[in-house]
């Protein structure tokens, strides 16, 4: 590319004429110009790039600066130097021209580091989840991204993420609550007045006392004596919740009490089916004689009907599997596949959030709504399924059905959550990001940015 540029009003002097246009390596010339004189300049911009990946090859070895004026020196023969998935030029990003006239990159994350902020995800995934490359922490909780994904399930864009106003890493520190569940907070004495209150008043108080500690004292009152009752009452008051607040295991004495329990807990998820999932939890603790995946499945039913069961028992799916969904936050009632990989782990596709959905409630879009707006909003006209896999896939059920078999059978390529699955074919990848509990984030056809 040249032509000639017009510049009027240039004082009489040496000076350096630089022209810069995004995709194409810098023009720099001296140019004289003499009193009353025309200095004519051709300038001729290229834009080589021999590996074709969206950098010209002049940013690859001279470098370029990024946003924060750090310097980057790549490999102009390698789509992707550092072998993350990502090719240079998507991950170096936009060319801005500040003010001054000096260039710099608005880096989407670091083509010569595989995982940019160190903090354990790689870059490709965090680009597929779409936290922050460039940040170890993206919503800046305390709690590092891998530490979320990998480990604590809680959303990486949100610093709360039961939004019950306490952070995910204070409840993550304090063994007393969950950043996956909603609850509402008690003090000591409160959480002692709502154990007793619960021992006393049972089912008839139920409607008004939606917390676990009113439900313990209720569990306990059919299997612990009343001076029993008091003084644990008394030590929850005292602060005292890990020692024994509601750890209740103890103190059920065999299978017929273990059975009251649950009993107890199906009444209590009844009238506040809010708390079914950490109700549960205690119910675990409360009775190991009790078979838990029939008593959660039991409850379910009797919230829900038989048939938001039911229909996911097929293909060797069992309720042990469904209670795996419940047990990890996950929504039954939004769940639209369930399925087992060889290893056993349970994986499931949620109807999931659009962006707007996601943005309204402050979390990251993900799920089954998340692939069909980012990945075939148009199954004719703008659907990456049928560009990379063949015209077969322009059914939405043949792409749900390639999912559910890339979930299913797809190999892991990254401890951090990410699997490959070869669409027989076509013979290329399709890329899925499940979650370590088992959730379906993403799955998209796989392509080098």
């Amino acid at each position: 590319m040249s032509g000639q540029l017009t510049l009027p009003g240039i004082p009489v002097g040496a000076h350096r004429v630089d022209v810069l246009k995004e995709g194409y390596g810098p023009f720099t010339a001296m140019v004289t110009v003499a009193n009353g004189q025309t200095a004519p300049v051709t300038a001729t911009l290229t834009n080589e790039d021999g590996d074709g990946d969206g950098l010209p090859d002049y940013y690859e070895e001279n470098g370029y600066r990024d946003g924060f004026g750090r310097w980057h020196t790549l490999d102009p023969d390698t789509v992707d130097t550092d072998g993350d998935g990502l090719s240079d030029g998507y991950e170096a990003g936009e060319m801005v021209i500040d003010a001054n006239g000096k260039t710099y990159f608005k880096q989407r994350s670091d083509p010569t580091k595989a995982d940019t902020d160190g903090d354990g995800l790689d870059d490709y995934l965090e680009d597929a989840i779409e936290s922050d490359p460039l940040c170890a922490d993206s919503d800046g909780d305390g709690l590092s991204d891998a530490l979320e994904w990998n480990i604590v399930g809680t959303d990486l864009w949100s610093a709360d993420t039961d939004e019950d106003g306490h952070s995910d890493a204070e409840e993550w520190n304090d063994p007393d609550y969950d950043p996956l569940v909603f609850e509402e907070r008690y003090g000591p004495l409160e959480m002692g007045r709502e154990f007793l209150l619960g021992a006393v008043l049972g089912e008839w108080g139920a409607d008004d006392h939606d917390n676990l500690f009113y439900l313990g004292g209720w569990v306990a009152s059919g299997v612990i004596v009343i001076g029993d009752l008091r003084d644990i009452a008394a030590t929850i008051s005292r602060g005292d919740l890990v020692g024994t607040g509601l750890n209740l295991a103890a103190l059920i004495p065999g299978y017929g009490d273990a059975a009251k329990a649950a009993a107890v807990v199906g009444k209590f998820v009844l009238k506040h089916p809010e708390l079914l999932k950490p109700a549960m939890v205690l119910l675990v603790g409360v009775a190991p004689y009790v078979d838990e995946a029939a008593e959660w499945a039991n409850n379910f039913r009797k919230l829900h009907g038989d048939d938001a069961v039911d229909k996911f028992l097929i293909n060797g799916i069992t309720e042990s599997d469904l209670n795996v969904i419940a047990k990890n936050r996950g929504n039954l009632l939004k769940t639209l596949e369930v399925v087992k990989r060889s290893d056993g782990k349970v994986v499931w596709l949620e109807e999931g959030l659009t962006e707007a959905e996601a943005m309204a409630r402050g979390v990251r879009p993900s799920g089954w709504k998340h692939i069909r707006e980012d990945h075939f909003p148009d199954l004719v006209a703008a659907n990456q399924f049928a560009d990379v896999f063949g015209d077969a896939y322009k059914d939405e059920s043949k792409i749900r059905e390639l999912i559910i078999d890339g979930a299913k059978y797809g190999q892991k390529v990254s401890d951090a959550g990410a699997y490959h699955y070869v669409e027989p074919n076509s013979g290329k990848i399709l890329l899925l990001v499940i979650g370590s509990n088992g959730y379906l984030v993403t799955a998209y056809p796989f392509r080098v940015k």
